[in-house]
């Protein structure tokens, strides 16, 4: 046994077992309190995910926060109720659920709306605002279409289908460089004219085979091209003045800005003989709106008629559908004799002579012979 010094000092060993549970103990409280500070931003997040559920379920559940009342203008040709079911809106969606940038879109995904407009208004009104695509008229493929101002076609739906009482019908005009030159006509003619008018068909005149007769709701007759179709716009000022109410007013002219004129209409007038096209049987050819179709003719540079070399009026050739087939080239081609018997006939060139020892050889100009004197024509 060690014998301690009375300065020795003298250590309160703590017991084994009570020391390790301390340990213990004190590393759960630090594991504790880490966690619960862990576990904060979490609760602070469910937390006020719980408040947001429970503002939104409160808003929902709150009948004054429905939509009021929906104001829609702008519209001509399609209904107010069209437009709504178009938007979706009722008075039983929550005002805030309607998001502007998705409603103007379901909106214009009808091709008769131009542009649209959706604002959210003091107490829980929504405002639409649209306008809509100039319609030039309607025509028939295998269904109705209406053609736009801008050139573009859409099917007529049933939900609009009473524009065909307001809006002329179109006949002909079938090519495409027709429609957008029919369209761009249209382009600057008011939406109120337009609805004075019934049909617009594509008509021929001796000097323009691509005229726009146009049938007025009054009855009386507008004949005009693809460039003076404007002119249209003071057509009632034209038709007070007229002394013959059964005559045409003509605005036919090439300059764009031209006054219109009245004259007796192209099929009235028989102080003029009028050549037309027939058949082997010696028949009248029509074309598909039924009018019978004019033989035109060539003329020279000089406007003279021109003449093959019997001296009979060179016309111009038409297809099965009647439409004239008119040689870009013709005066080029008339000189050069190809219009002989009256239609284009471009002789063919002789084939040069080929080496058969130097196939892909090209032959000298210089040394091949000269034609006999009898051979130039």
């Amino acid at each position: 046994m060690d014998i301690l010094d009375e300065k020795d000092e003298i250590l309160d060993v703590p017991v084994f077992g009570e020391d390790v549970e301390e340990i213990f103990y004190k590393k759960r409280e630090k594991r504790n309190r880490n966690n619960y500070r862990d576990s904060q931003p979490k609760l602070i997040r469910l937390a006020a995910v719980f408040c947001i559920a429970v503002l939104i379920a409160a808003y929902f559940l709150m009948p004054g926060n429905k939509v009021y009342a929906l104001s829609i203008s702008g519209n001509r040709y399609l209904s107010k109720k069209y437009i709504q079911d178009l938007s979706g809106i009722t008075n039983d969606t929550y005002f805030y659920a309607n998001i502007p940038m998705l409603v103007e879109k379901k909106i214009k995904e009808e091709p008769l709306v131009d542009t649209c407009r959706v604002s959210l208004e003091k107490g829980n009104v929504i405002r639409v605002e649209v306008t809509e695509k100039k319609v030039v008229g309607y025509r028939y493929y295998d269904d109705a279409y209406l053609l736009y101002a801008d050139g573009s076609e859409s099917k007529l739906k049933s939900e609009y289908l009473s524009i065909i009482a307001e809006v002329p019908l179109i006949v002909g005009f079938d090519e495409d460089e027709q429609t957008r030159l029919l369209a761009k006509a249209f382009a600057n003619v008011n939406t109120e004219m337009i609805q004075e008018i019934a049909e617009i068909t594509q008509y021929a005149l001796p000097y323009d085979s691509e005229i726009m007769k146009i049938l007025m709701r009054n009855g009386g007759y507008f004949i005009a091209n693809y460039y003076n179709a404007e002119v249209i716009n003071h057509y009632n000022a034209f038709y007070d003045k007229l002394n013959h109410k059964d005559w045409c007013i003509f605005a036919v002219d090439e300059n764009q800005y031209a006054d219109a004129y009245s004259h007796i209409c192209p099929w009235d007038d028989t102080s003029e003989e009028r050549e037309y096209w027939t058949d082997e049987k010696g028949r009248v050819i029509v074309n598909e709106y039924g009018d019978g179709i004019v033989k035109h003719y060539y003329t020279d540079l000089a406007g003279h008629p021109a003449l093959d070399e019997k001296g009979n009026r060179i016309p111009i050739p038409i297809d099965d559908n009647g439409h004239e087939i008119k040689d870009p080239d013709f005066q080029e081609n008339y000189e050069k004799g190809y219009y002989k018997t009256g239609e284009l006939v471009i002789p063919e060139e002789p084939e040069e002579p080929v080496d058969p020892e130097n196939p892909d050889a090209v032959p000298d100009p210089q040394t091949q012979p000269s034609p006999k004197p009898d051979d130039i024509g």
